[in-house]
């Protein structure tokens, strides 16, 4: 027990947290409040105050500071999961409650800017989406080597692939590994002017926040409370404009993300010809 324990580190990360609750439905007492519960505590930790709904949105100004302690496998160098769920209710009575949605922090431990996700609350069919801004600012930071090998192409990096073509002979293999080199496409997930309207697109951010861990919930024990004598309040669809707003996010997101990708490809191709330029240079000073 001791040797397995030993193969294992702890860690502790900050973590920053903004919430925002959109799609709400007309409710009788048009407040809202949002706790925190660990999973592997069961009941909240911390509880958001109040806040009225105005047109179908609630938001809570003031962030909070969440202290999240992660187990690492020294093996692996993995974080070990850490799911948290966030309760939306009215906070009056068990019929009060709107829905919950979950994530894993361990996906975000990387996160040193703002980071925005859309999750739909569970168990309610109320139609409402929290939208959770999250940003790492003490502990887990992110892998630096990962960091300069090309993940923040912006500072400088076009001009390291240039040097590289001019260095030896076996330069005509840099253009052809070009691609490889390039760092991933990420769509932009920051609040757009101070609001919280970005959709997260990261897979991983998926399978963290939508997958495994909402499922999960809070166990059986918490939703059947809920189940119980006292009737939950008539919550209404999403009317029809929402929806369409919504599919026209979505569209002008994926236009973007094309673009993007097209100047990632011009890019690429006129990188290709300036290192093929460099090396037949190179050759014809030899010859």
């Amino acid at each position: 027990m001791f040797k397995s324990w030993s193969k294992k580190n702890k860690t502790k990360a900050v973590f920053k947290l903004q919430f925002q609750a959109t799609q709400v439905p007309k409710m009788k007492k048009p407040a809202l409040k949002v706790a925190l519960v660990p999973d592997n505590v069961g009941k909240p930790t911390v509880k958001l105050e109040k806040v009225a709904v105005q047109d179908g949105t609630c938001s809570w100004e003031n962030p909070i500071f969440e202290s999240v302690k992660f187990v690492r496998d020294a093996k692996s160098g993995k974080l070990q999961e850490k799911i948290y769920h966030f309760v939306v209710s009215t906070g009056s009575s068990k019929s009060g409650f709107l829905g919950e949605s979950s994530i894993d922090f361990a996906d975000f431990a990387a996160e040193t800017e703002p980071l925005t996700v859309s999750l739909p609350l569970k168990f309610a069919n109320s139609g409402a989406i929290l939208h959770v801004t999250i940003q790492n600012v003490e502990g887990v930071q992110r892998d630096q080597s990962t960091f300069r090998n090309g993940e923040d192409y912006g500072n400088g990096s076009s001009r390291h692939l240039l040097s590289i073509c001019s260095a030896d002979e076996n330069s005509r293999n840099v253009y052809e590994d070009f691609p490889k080199l390039l760092p991933p496409l990420r769509q932009n997930s920051m609040p757009c002017k101070g609001t919280i309207e970005a959709i997260a697109t990261r897979a991983q951010m998926h399978r963290g926040s939508l997958g495994s861990a909402s499922d999960r919930s809070l166990g059986d024990s918490w939703r059947n409370s809920l189940e119980d004598t006292h009737p939950r309040e008539t919550l209404q669809e999403p009317s029809d404009n929402v929806i369409e707003n919504l599919r026209s996010e979505i569209a002008s997101l994926k236009r973007k993300a094309e673009e993007s990708e097209l100047e990632l490809q011009s890019l690429q191709k006129l990188m290709e010809k300036e290192c093929n330029i460099k090396y037949s240079m190179k050759l014809w000073w030899k010859n």
